[in-house]
């Protein structure tokens, strides 16, 4: 698969799928140097660095929330949304974990103190087979479903383990590599 960026417009050029490649407009991509790391909470996501990478390590005891800050792009025309989140598991190659995602529009109407998370959108992900290998989990979101946002919004991004789910059953950490936001 390629990637290329169409330099005349910002449109992420990605594979050749069958009838030519796909197109779609990236937006974001964070990685723990943009995480908004939860202060006075015991057990909290922390971060380590792994292989030369840096990343966000939740264990698998508890239920864990990381954040991370954008504003939407200009370009934005309230299209479906894709929230790819890169990870991979600290020694578990079986198992299941539970991933949460969801979006804070953060706009002038908004009230800091009491704005709050649309929905948040979960899934289940089997473990990598082999320890160290990268999975890409994905989460597609609606304009209504990423709380409404508009072209130029800023937004909080939550990315959550739900690690006392008991359908999360890949035991050791959950180690988050980047998260990405674009439109398909």
């Amino acid at each position: 698969m390629s990637v290329q960026l169409d330099g005349a417009n910002g449109d992420l050029i990605v594979g050749t799928a069958p009838g030519g490649p796909t197109v779609g407009r990236s937006f974001e991509s964070f990685t723990a140097l943009d995480a908004i790391f939860p202060t006075g909470v015991v057990g909290g996501p922390t971060a380590i660095t792994r292989a030369d990478s840096l990343l966000i390590s939740f264990n698998d005891a508890l239920n864990r929330d990381i954040l991370f800050p954008g504003a939407m792009d200009v370009k934005y025309n309230g299209a479906t949304l894709t929230v790819a989140v890169y990870w991979v598991a600290e020694t578990a190659i079986i198992g299941d974990v539970v991933i949460d995602a969801g979006f804070k529009r953060l706009n002038a109407t908004e009230n800091i103190d009491t704005a709050a998370f649309a929905a948040l959108l979960t899934t289940t992900v089997a473990a990598p087979g082999v320890n160290g290998d990268i999975v890409r989990t994905t989460f597609a979101f609606t304009q209504v479903q990423a709380d409404g946002i508009v072209a130029g919004d800023p937004y909080q991004l939550l990315i959550s383990r739900r690690g006392q789910v008991i359908t999360d059953t890949m035991l050791g950490n959950w180690q988050l590599l980047r998260v990405t936001v674009s439109e398909p």
